[in-house]
């Protein structure tokens, strides 16, 4: 265990049943039976903490019973606390409950159909990050996971009041629901993570960015660029965000014959990655016509003006939303899925408004197969369905990159949801067959639903590790973070770097990870922020330390052996734990 939650528990003497039979008549006698029954009552109540930050809180005590409940780093330091985390127990729910959640959440397509939120023979349900359950900009599931773990481990407990620190007004909303006659205090309220002013000045700027690309690209000659190459097959990226110096993808490699072709966008729906228009045009003039279709040269203002439409629909949608109530399992999570709705509109809108230069692309094309990564998302799901409405004959490849696991909420869909062919209002779209990089991802793509799943013989992302020999040296160490967790990882790990000072440890930051949180880590003599290739540290160090990061499971391959961080509070996406020798492991 890498780090474990401190818990401070309090024994309640035992007192004999002579002694207490003394204490009910001596009380019965002086006062009545009744006070007695209010006494008892009042002594059975008890308080919970729940806490959410990322530096160490002291809390002031009394007689009272305390649970406290942490998620994320930060710790509650007190006397007689009562810590109720359990991150086991969290793995186990998330897992228990993530059917039933997949299937509720592919109900909320009726209300998509009801309001009319149906183009082009699709659902605009399916291009949504809720239907995506997009576990990395929202923290519905996990903080259902939570709640449940908490209803568990206080099961048969009066609960007297909830003190909330850190937490955001949905969180408390379920709390409220699910214990009503508590009471509930606050503070260091979180604000929410998707607020509706930020997401309209955003959809304002990728529209107007959108209106500029198209001046562009009527101002550059040659507007409809058409690949002149003989091969049929495309696969589809983002230009420049998975390119090497030699216009090489790095997620296909090798996959790609020298005379495919790659069809890309570079303005996509603006969230996968952000490109100014000034950026816009110096990458167009560096494309080679020859084996690179850019869509968004397809791109015109009749697109945008049908984006904005849809846009509006799409608001007007979420106003009539405003007072309806969700639930799942009787909790109270309208304040997430509120949430989840503005975030989606905008990825609705903008994929309504890149889909049209999208159809003009594959027209202009002589496709006749489409290899495509991220199909399992909404631009995926928007891909799978211009291509099935466009031609029948197109085949269309879903292929995968990155590791999955069986808690990996993004990916699953309910039972019978998915389908290959069109009308897809009931339906969501999915690609002709999948390329799986292991059998575990494929189990899990069968599980859901996708048709002819195969094994890639070789996954080219993994080829560097071919040429590694590991030394394993124990006294260096690695501490790799994912795209989202460097934070909250490095502040975990501090306090075991500090204590092992005879091991070096390497940080390696993710590549495209938000890296300021690294100017607030204090200088330790044994710690090192590295930018160093990932293989030469993969050949030398003793032990990697991982919470998500798909660097674990290459690690394991090279028989490294491997340390699974588990944050407090949080739900451990890893495929490692689908692993005999990590099951069971609590942090």
């Amino acid at each position: 265990m890498v780090l474990e939650s401190t818990k401070r528990c309090f024994d309640i003497g035992a007192i004999s049943v002579s002694g207490a039979i003394a204490f009910m008549y001596s009380v019965c006698v002086e006062h009545s039976c009744f006070s007695l029954t209010i006494f008892l009552k009042k002594t059975n109540m008890a308080k919970v903490v729940i806490y959410r930050g990322d530096s160490d809180l002291s809390l002031k005590t009394d007689d009272q019973a305390t649970y406290c409940y942490q998620i994320g780093v930060g710790r509650l330091l007190g006397d007689r606390l009562i810590n109720i985390n359990d991150s086991e127990t969290l793995d186990e729910i998330t897992l228990s409950i993530r059917d039933d959640y997949v299937d509720w959440i592919y109900s909320l397509n009726s209300l998509f159909i009801k309001d009319g939120l149906i183009k082009d023979g699709v659902s605009l349900f399916f291009y949504s990050d809720m239907s995506n359950k997009r576990s990395e900009l929202f923290d519905t599931y996990e903080s259902l996971a939570n709640i449940l773990l908490l209803k568990r481990q206080l099961r048969g407990i009066d609960i007297d009041v909830f003190e909330l620190i850190g937490l955001d007004r949905a969180f408390t909303g379920a709390i409220k629901s699910l214990y009503p006659k508590a009471i509930i205090k606050y503070s260091r309220v979180r604000p929410l993570r998707i607020r509706l002013g930020r997401r309209l000045m955003a959809d304002a700027k990728y529209f107007i960015e959108a209106m500029l690309v198209v001046v562009i690209n009527w101002c550059m000659p040659n507007k409809d660029v058409k690949s002149t190459s003989e091969s049929q097959k495309y696969y589809f990226s983002y230009y420049p965000h998975t390119f090497n110096s030699n216009l090489t993808d790095i997620r296909y490699g090798e996959h790609v014959g020298e005379k495919d072709n790659y069809l890309v966008t570079i303005i996509a729906d603006g969230m996968h990655q952000q490109v100014s228009p000034i950026a816009y045009f110096k990458y167009v003039r560096r494309l080679p016509n020859r084996t690179f279709l850019l869509v968004d040269r397809y791109l015109r203002f009749m697109d945008v003006f049908v984006g904005f439409v849809w846009l509006c629909r799409c608001y007007k949608f979420l106003y009539s939303q405003r007072d309806k109530t969700y639930q799942f399992l009787h909790i109270d999570i309208s304040g997430f899925i509120k949430q989840e709705l503005i975030q989606s509109i905008s990825r609705i809108a903008r994929l309504v408004l890149i889909s049209g230069a999208f159809k003009k692309a594959i027209k202009a094309s002589n496709m006749r197969e489409l290899v495509y990564i991220n199909f399992e998302s909404s631009f995926g799901r928007m891909i799978s369905a211009v291509v099935a409405n466009l031609d029948q004959n197109i085949y269309r490849t879903g292929f995968n990159h990155g590791d999955y696991s069986w808690r990996f909420i993004n990916y699953f869909l309910a039972a019978g949801e998915a389908r290959v062919r069109p009308p897809y209002i009931k339906h969501c779209p999915i690609p002709d067959r999948v390329l799986a990089e292991d059998e575990l991802c494929a189990d899990i793509y069968k599980h859901n639903g996708y048709q002819n799943v195969e094994v890639l013989e070789k996954v080219y992302r993994l080829s560097y590790l071919d040429g590694i020999e590991p030394t394993r040296q124990e006294e260096y160490a690695l501490i790799a973070t994912g795209l989202h967790d460097g934070d909250l990882l490095v502040k975990t790990l501090l306090p075991l770097v500090k204590e092992q000072k005879a091991i070096t440890f390497y940080l390696k930051p993710h590549p495209r990870s938000d890296k300021r949180y690294l100017d607030a880590i204090p200088a330790i003599s044994n710690l090192f922020i590295v930018e160093k290739p990932i293989e030469e540290l993969l050949t030398i160090v003793g032990r990697i330390y991982v919470t998500y990061s798909s660097v674990g499971v290459e690690g394991r391959r090279l028989g490294i052996p491997i340390s699974l961080v588990k944050i407090p509070g949080k739900i451990c996406w890893s495929k490692l734990l689908d692993y005999p020798e990590f099951r069971g492991q609590s942090g």
